[in-house]
C-alpha cells in the first residue's frame, strides 16, 4: 500500500506525502531526526518539511516559493505546522483519520 497523502488548500490543493526520498531528503536538509519532530517545529523547519513533500508533485518548486504559498494562502502558520505534522504521522500509520485541512485560500 503507498504512503497516504494529505491535501493541503494553498494557491490550489496539494498534496503532502512523505515519502521515503522525502524522508532522506528532509533529514540530510535539517541534521533533524524525525522521531524530533513535533508541533513546536521551528518554522525553518516547517519550510523545509513543507517544500520535500510539494516538490514530489512540482519539482521545480523552490523553498521561497513555498515560504509564499504559506503568507498568501494560509489563515495561520500553526494550521499549517499541524497539516505537516499530520502528513508525517499518515506515512507512518499513526494518523488513520485525518481532518479536514484548515488553511484555506485568502479572499
Amino acid at each position: 500500500m503507498p504512503i497516504p497523502f494529505k491535501i493541503i488548500e494553498l494557491d490550489k490543493p496539494r498534496k503532502l506525502r512523505f515519502t521515503t526520498g522525502a524522508m532522506v531528503e528532509f533529514e540530510d536538509l535539517t541534521k533533524t531526526k524525525l522521531t524530533e519532530l513535533d508541533t513546536s517545529v521551528s518554522i525553518t523547519i516547517l519550510i523545509k518539511l513543507l517544500w520535500v513533500m510539494l516538490k514530489q508533485e512540482e519539482p521545480g518548486l523552490t523553498q521561497e516559493q513555498v515560504q509564499n504559498l504559506i503568507d498568501e494562502y494560509s489563515d495561520d502558520v500553526k494550521s499549517i505546522i499541524e497539516e505537516a505534522i499530520e502528513a508525517v504521522q499518515m506515512a507512518f500509520g499513526e494518523n488513520k483519520n485525518p481532518k479536514r485541512p484548515t488553511a484555506k485560500k485568502k479572499s
